[in-house]
């Protein structure tokens, strides 16, 4: 009897532990989820939440703020603004931002 009681505990043990680090996990998420967004630079100061198309313009909302071409967010230009994305430049620096940002059109680039 003894003897079944410390396999009983040690069952119990084991499933304890592993639901632990079961639930530090999401089950929901995919597994890919983690080497997407490593692959992914994100600029986290800018973030492009839309862009609005009025009169054959675009128009983007960038950290909550409508902007237009020549309007300044965070030290940054926008340059231009189309369908998915919003060029900005400042000093030596480009930055790209997209609206799926798991693509390959993030990127800062240099003058």
């Amino acid at each position: 009897m003894f003897n079944i009681n410390r396999k009983l505990i040690a069952v119990i043990l084991w499933v304890l532990v592993s639901s632990n680090s079961w639930a530090n996990s999401d089950p929901t998420r995919p597994f890919f989820a983690e080497s997407l967004t490593a692959k992914t630079k994100q600029h986290s100061a800018l973030k492009l939440q839309t862009i609005i198309k009025t009169d054959q313009r675009y128009k983007a909302v960038i950290n909550g703020n409508l902007v237009n071409n020549g309007d300044r967010v965070l030290g940054y230009t926008v340059k231009k603004i189309t369908a998915n994305t919003a060029l900005l430049s400042k000093a030596e620096k480009q930055l790209t931002l997209a609206l799926f940002a798991n693509t390959k059109l993030i990127k800062t680039v240099k003058k």
